[in-house]
């Protein structure tokens, strides 16, 4: 039972705009190391993002940068099991980071907890960190700050792999059903996903909720959402699942109810360089240009809301 929690937070929905880290390094089923760093993002603050974690702009104005921290982080990480809670964003965040800074890596597995969570207990009337901490008897933290998330995760994960009787990440994938995720050296991502059979393409009218708890503070709670393209950090039946959890209404089609069209990235750099767009985005515009307040987000701006 050797593996590596990690938790980010950001400045804003930029997932270059890491403002802390934590990570915790387990080894044979104990906690053996910790770090907590916070960040400069060398970007502006979101006051909703800094409602969530408390982190402002003048806190970071001495932290070291995230290629500062990597020195660090990168070999703690290289070919280990990571684990994180909502891997879709902490993962994207990471390769963002990793990508954009051309820093070194020898490349690492990962898994989402989050949803091996789902698999494991199903039925939980919600399945956020703080919730799935409390339903397995786990001591309370601090929700949001990353050392204490990271720490959270790790503790949720190591449970985990007691009910599903195995000391190995791989073994516990599989036996849920699901591929284990992995960034390799340079930097291609492949995503950690259910293995089951989806029975062709998913719509909408087959998602339902899967708890019955919802945060009504969040920003996807009662938003009607569309999703466009191929998603490279989770698959679209996963995106749709994720927004009906936090009491929102995955949709088929761009109406003037539409509050978010989720564009895959592929598509989105199209749609920015001015190449012909598919017919979603294009009656999104028709929706935007009329005074509709549709607004078109690529996956990465996407992923930070399902936070």
């Amino acid at each position: 039972m050797n593996f590596v929690s990690l938790d980010f937070e950001t400045a804003n929905m930029n997932p270059g705009s890491v403002c802390a880290i934590g990570l915790v390094v387990v080894s044979e089923g104990q906690i053996v190391d910790e770090f907590y760093s916070l960040v400069n993002p060398l970007a502006d603050f979101d006051p909703f993002c800094v409602r969530v974690h408390g982190i402002t702009e003048a806190m970071v104005q001495d932290a070291p940068t995230f290629k500062e921290v990597w020195e660090t982080v990168g070999p703690v990480l290289d070919n280990q099991i990571v684990v994180a809670h909502n891997a879709a964003f902490d993962i994207n965040v990471l390769k963002h980071c990793m990508t954009a800074n051309e820093l070194p890596s020898e490349g690492f597995q990962y898994v989402c907890s989050y949803l091996l969570a789902k698999r494991i207990w199903p039925g939980l009337t919600s399945y956020r960190l703080n919730s799935v901490s409390s339903y397995l008897g786990l001591d309370a933290f601090r929700h949001h700050d990353a050392l204490e998330d990271a720490r959270a995760a790790a503790l949720v994960f190591m449970k985990c792999l007691q009910t599903g009787d195995t000391m190995l990440a791989q073994d516990l994938a599989q036996r849920y059903e699901y591929r284990i995720g992995s960034i390799l050296p340079d930097y291609t991502h492949i995503t950690f996903a259910s293995t089951r059979s989806t029975g062709g393409s998913v719509r909408a009218s087959q998602i339902t909720p899967s708890v019955t708890e919802f945060d009504e503070n969040h920003v996807l709670f009662r938003k009607n959402v569309v999703f466009s393209g191929t998603l490279g950090s989770l698959s679209r039946r996963e995106a749709m699942q994720r927004v009906a959890d936090a009491g929102g209404f995955p949709a088929d089609q761009v109406l003037p109810t539409t509050h978010y069209l989720v564009v895959g990235t592929k598509d989105y750099v199209k749609h920015q360089d001015g190449i012909k767009s598919n017919s979603k985005i294009r009656k999104a515009e028709k929706l935007i240009s009329s005074g509709r307040k549709v607004k078109i987000l690529p996956e990465e701006e996407f992923l930070p809301l399902l936070g």
